[in-house]
């Protein structure tokens, strides 16, 4: 027994020391939250789209150093050959077979996760085995909504290096709206600040929008255009902006951590859209209408001489609570 006793002791110890190793769902969420900002990669990337029942994929290859990043698009045919590039808080995309360059505000938590603000509309828990994915252990990480109505997501999160290398989402019942995965990546690499350059052809033409502004106070308000600070469903406004196109109409993005909101409101009065697929609603005592796009929901209304856009991933009771909090 004596004998037993010593090597049963440190099978025992060694038992209890991974077990006290393994890390808790905060902690790898934490964990890949700083790795978003700090961890340097370059790879390929899948993302499918699923709208109006029907899947759609694009592939880039990426590359990502501090807060710049640049996609170069392979597939399908129609994004081939673009690029985007987000330097400066600012997101450039250029289509060399119409030389047109597209300029429209990084938004400030685009691709980076707010761990309070997810806290507060999420519970977080954690697979207790590890997943593969680009030939790499991961973590897998569920985030489920507070709210029944909102989007169930689930992270898979590299065990070495803290950076999330697959994404799923789907809505409550079970339907898949969006999956994006690497295929290949490396982490940790040194890339030249050149290739966050973006070089066009001469001639080019820009379509640009406004600088994003940060919000402060209980409101932003623009020429008279106001959003409230907060929605219902624990969404927190998080920025706005403006097209040159059309400098009256403003787009207030919102977040709850993990899931956006899209408001755009214009002035005037602009006529509803018609067809199929429409639900007919009662926004503020007034008519409004609602598509389901599937992987994202749009509803329009008009109230006090402006017109509204909703656009999220939720359910229409939710949308309807947030439309309702617009005035």
């Amino acid at each position: 027994m004596r004998r037993l006793a010593a090597p049963l002791l440190i099978i025992l110890l060694s038992g209890h020391c991974a077990l006290a190793a393994a890390p808790t769902a905060l902690q790898v969420l934490k964990r890949t939250a700083w790795a978003a900002e700090h961890v340097s990669y370059q790879g390929r990337i899948v993302t499918i789209d699923w709208l109006e029942g029907q899947g759609t994929s694009a592939v880039a290859n990426v590359w990502h150093s501090g807060d710049r990043t640049r996609f170069a698009y392979v597939a399908p045919r129609a994004l081939a050959g673009q690029t985007v590039v987000i330097t400066d808080d600012i997101r450039r995309q250029y289509n060399p077979r119409t030389n047109t360059l597209t300029q429209s505000p990084a938004l400030p938590d685009e691709g980076d996760i707010d761990v309070a603000l997810l806290l507060r509309n999420y519970r977080v828990t954690l697979e207790p085995q590890y997943q593969t994915v680009a030939e790499r252990h991961c973590y897998v990480l569920h985030l489920s909504p507070k709210d029944p109505s909102k989007p169930h997501r689930v992270l898979w999160v590299d065990k070495a290096s803290g950076l999330t290398l697959k994404t799923a989402q789907h809505r409550p019942r079970g339907v898949p709206t969006s999956v994006s995965y690497f295929t290949r990546v490396a982490t940790g690499v040194s890339l030249p600040n050149s290739l966050f350059k973006l070089v066009t052809k001469r001639g080019v033409h820009v379509v640009s929008t406004l600088p994003l502004r940060r919000v402060s106070g209980s409101h932003s308000a623009t020429r008279g255009i106001t959003a409230p600070r907060r929605l219902p469903g624990g969404y927190v406004l998080r920025g706005e902006s403006t097209s040159l196109s059309s400098p009256s109409r403003r787009h207030f993005r919102y977040s709850d951590g993990a899931d956006m909101l899209s408001v755009y409101i214009s002035p005037g009065s602009s006529a509803l859209p018609t067809g199929r697929g429409i639900t007919r609603v009662t926004i503020h005592g007034r008519p409004g209408v609602l598509v389901d796009r599937h992987q994202f929901a749009v509803l329009t209304w008009t109230s006090r001489g402006r017109t509204y856009a909703l656009v999220g991933d939720v359910t229409r009771p939710l949308l309807l609570a947030v439309a309702n909090a617009l005035r």
